[in-house]
């Protein structure tokens, strides 16, 4: 067991984190998806070569800060469809100690954090320089802080199904961004119509020339 490297829990009925599993210090992938986990335990911080963690649709009572602590981690899936919706996301794990930090920088990070009810994405998200994915669809997101413009990386980026009404006209310099998402919101500034091709340079085309 201690050499493990992939183990699949998902789809029972665990209501507590398996304790034992922060044990392995050799395992890479981990799915705990669809139980009724409530809490993460402190001692996750032993998974020091955890590569993929997927910890969707459980019950947890509020957003697991213990996930900071896993430096190695590329893959975070905490999308809730069938679990308890996340309100907030302010500790979530963006420093440079956490997901994706500076002993990462050769590491590329795919996030989804869909399926929630979450407000605002953190103002420190543009220290993720490493994420190249970020789905966050069917949420309550009103807008984009400035630091995610940081983001230079980024490749995906989903957030329909939420309540963006505009978007920053320095929206361009995610110029690594090649799969885009708008659907399904409010936005106003561009207008849908705009948004409909999913194409960046259309929509910050758009915005460069409603401010002159």
């Amino acid at each position: 067991m201690v050499s493990l490297c992939v183990l699949i829990l998902c789809c029972n009925k665990f209501e507590a984190f398996p304790i034992e599993v922060c044990t392995l210090e050799n395992l890479q992938v981990f799915d705990l998806s669809t139980n009724q986990i409530q809490n993460i335990p402190s001692d996750i911080c032993n998974l020091k070569r955890i590569q993929k963690l997927n910890i969707s649709s459980n019950q947890f009572i509020y957003f697991p800060i213990e996930l900071c602590q896993l430096q190695s981690l590329e893959e975070l899936n905490i999308n809730q469809i069938n679990g308890r919706k996340a309100r907030n996301l302010y500790f979530w794990p963006w420093r440079e100690v956490g997901i994706g930090g500076d002993k990462n920088l050769n590491c590329s990070v795919c996030v989804d954090i869909s399926n929630n009810v979450i407000r605002e994405i953190p103002r420190n998200i543009g220290e993720l320089r490493s994420l190249v994915s970020l789905n966050a669809y069917n949420n309550q997101i009103r807008y984009l802080p400035p630091f995610f413009l940081c983001l230079h990386d980024l490749q995906q980026l989903n957030f329909s199904g939420n309540n963006l009404t505009y978007l920053p006209r320095g929206i361009h310099n995610l110029f690594s961004l090649k799969e885009i998402n708008f659907d399904d919101n409010t936005l106003l500034r561009p207008p849908m119509e705009i948004c409909k091709g999913k194409q960046l340079y259309t929509i910050a085309h758009y915005l460069e020339r409603a401010d002159k």
